[in-house]
């Protein structure tokens, strides 16, 4: 099923395989009644603030080279999405098989997956849709469907960049599960 078709601001499509040992899962009415018109990254993100006690961690990018910064620059002032081969490091210039590294979001569009690699350039289209700069962490958590709070605490447990970029980048969206899970609730039994 496809993240977009459930609320979720990203065309990533998952496989599940679904079973019950106790009744065949009914995954067509849970799958129709929860689909949703799909989100945009600007439907996702737009209205976020930047809150003086929001974990820092969240809204704040990685550090870029001068190179990469260079590189995002030139797609807004040029107004590109993507950028060209030769202002591509040369590992990524031809007979590459990723054409959407060091690309730039579309605001009217859903994002494509977000991975771990969400604060690089070099490792997907991560590059904020309308500010020189990459995604934040809370940007892409949103694009995931983690609500705000949800990493509220993140500052008392201690949790590093790289591993906060793992957790968002890992996540399957809870948007995305919870048809599947409520195509199993009738086959749940109290004992």
């Amino acid at each position: 099923i496809s993240a977009v078709d459930f609320g979720v601001a990203q065309t990533r499509s998952r496989h599940f395989l679904v079973a019950s040992k106790i009744m065949l899962p009914d995954l067509d009415k849970p799958i129709k009644d929860l689909s949703r018109q799909g989100l945009s990254f600007d439907d996702v993100n737009s209205n976020l603030t930047r809150h003086r006690n929001f974990p820092k961690i969240l809204e704040t990018v990685s550090q870029l080279s001068d190179k990469n910064s260079s590189r995002i620059r030139h797609l807004h002032d040029t107004g590109q999405y993507d950028l060209e081969n030769e202002k591509r490091p040369e590992c990524h210039q031809d007979g590459h098989n990723y054409p959407s590294v060091y690309g730039r979001l579309r605001g009217d569009a859903a994002s494509g997956t977000i991975t771990t690699g969400f604060g690089s350039p070099g490792r997907g289209r991560y590059i904020h849709p309308h500010e020189p700069r990459m995604i934040t962490a809370r940007e892409a958590a949103r694009l995931q469907s983690f609500p705000d709070w949800y990493f509220k605490p993140i500052e008392e447990l201690k949790i590093s960049r790289t591993r906060l970029h793992k957790i968002i980048g890992d996540a399957v969206p809870s948007l995305l599960v919870f048809p599947i899970i409520a195509s199993l609730f009738p086959s749940i039994q109290i004992i």
